[in-house]
């Protein structure tokens, strides 16, 4: 410190040390990691009885003017992938797809009526043209 202030009374100015940011303290980030759940571990927050509200009832979101989708949009997709990759909601609430309708954080459900899993750019491409003609809404899902 008596350094610098010598250096000061010379009118020399010293240049400030390079900081960086401080690393978290090791108490917030024990507390972080230890921090108890009523959920238990893997759970995703919902169950096949409790499953969280539709989106739509939730937030006063209205639905963009899309089609909805038929069965010759579902033949077509069974025409571009295997049959296995062409996963279909038991009714029009998106029933039987629960996996695939819920947020991560378990808090708000979707009503999606087809899952679909391309597994090449090509097979994606031709389903990503015959939505759009159809104007069907597409949720892009990957690497979960």
């Amino acid at each position: 410190m008596m350094a610098f202030r010598r250096v000061c009374a010379r009118g020399l100015v010293r240049a400030p040390a390079a900081r960086t940011l401080p690393r978290a303290a090791p108490l917030a980030a024990a507390t972080c990691r230890s921090a108890p759940s009523s959920l238990p571990a893997g759970s995703r927050g919902f169950s096949a009885d409790a499953l969280p509200p539709l989106t739509s009832e939730r937030y006063p979101i209205e639905r963009g003017d899309f089609g909805e989708v038929t069965d010759e949009d579902l033949a077509f997709f069974k025409s571009v992938l295997p049959e296995a990759d062409v996963l279909v909601a038991d009714d029009k609430d998106g029933s039987g797809l629960e996996a695939f309708n819920v947020d991560w954080l378990g808090t708000v459900r979707g009503r999606s009526r087809v899952c679909l899993r391309p597994k090449t750019t090509e097979q994606l491409s031709k389903i990503m043209a015959h939505c759009h003609s159809k104007k069907l809404a597409v949720c892009p899902q990957g690497g979960n």
